[in-house]
């Protein structure tokens, strides 16, 4: 699914062009994805001198003003933790017409690129254990300074070139899904919908154990290619 197809309007994001410069101090270097979440594009900080991703907000979520601040306090909580196996989230941008999230830009691919690929459509359980071991320990890190993901799935766990891993979005791709959700009604389907526990559904107040419920949802999909149930 695309922006446009999440907004019902196109994006302003979708006119950007490689070398235009944005807030006076950000070039757009390359466009790396168009999804659910927003259009996501590698930049220049001309401030820090370091690439940035930049993850462009669907237009809709700029009209939701308690959307828009629930982004702004998960931006300024995630930036509280530092963390080797947490990608680094920096700022949120908001100039007329648009809204951003910068984070560290790294070369990794998604567990869910990768899954892709597979010829079996799925992980030895060899292959992963180094890799659930690390997401454990980081989302007990995590918990600790009270920040919860609320949407680990394979598309946000990245694994970097030295065979590590980075958990990206904490908090922010599940306010986006909702966001979506609410504005098309019950006729879009999030396909994120089935790492979600039974409390996360029916909107209890987030706990450390909605992650825990996702973690054992995304072992069980690395290892068979699919989630134990489907939404719709």
């Amino acid at each position: 699914m695309t922006t446009n197809e999440i907004s019902g309007k196109p994006s302003i994001a979708e006119s950007f062009s490689p070398g235009q410069v944005l807030a006076e101090i950000l070039t757009l270097k390359q466009k790396l994805s168009t999804g659910d979440t927003g259009i996501l594009w590698l930049a220049h900080d001309g401030d820090s001198g370091k690439d940035v991703t930049l993850l462009f907000l669907p237009g809709i979520l700029l009209e939701d003003a308690r959307v828009m601040d629930e982004l702004r306090a998960q931006v300024k909580l995630n930036r509280q933790l530092i963390h080797p196996h947490v990608l680094r989230t920096h700022d949120f941008i908001e100039e007329e017409g648009w809204a951003a999230i910068s984070s560290d830009a790294v070369e990794a691919e998604s567990l869910a690129s990768l899954l892709a690929k597979k010829q079996n459509g799925c992980f030895a359980p060899s292959e992963i254990t180094a890799w659930i071991t690390s997401i454990c320990q980081t989302l007990d890190d995590a918990h600790r300074a009270s920040l919860l993901h609320r949407d680990l799935v394979p598309q946000n766990i990245l694994l970097v070139k030295d065979g590590g891993i980075l958990i990206a979005n904490f908090g922010i791709s599940r306010i986006v899904l909702d966001a979506a959700g609410r504005a098309l009604g019950p006729g879009k389907i999030d396909e994120h919908l089935a790492s979600m526990s039974p409390q996360q559904l029916d909107g209890e107040f987030p706990a450390r154990w909605d992650d825990i419920y996702a973690l054992g949802i995304l072992i069980y999909q690395l290892l068979t290619g699919k989630p134990p149930c489907r939404p719709g």
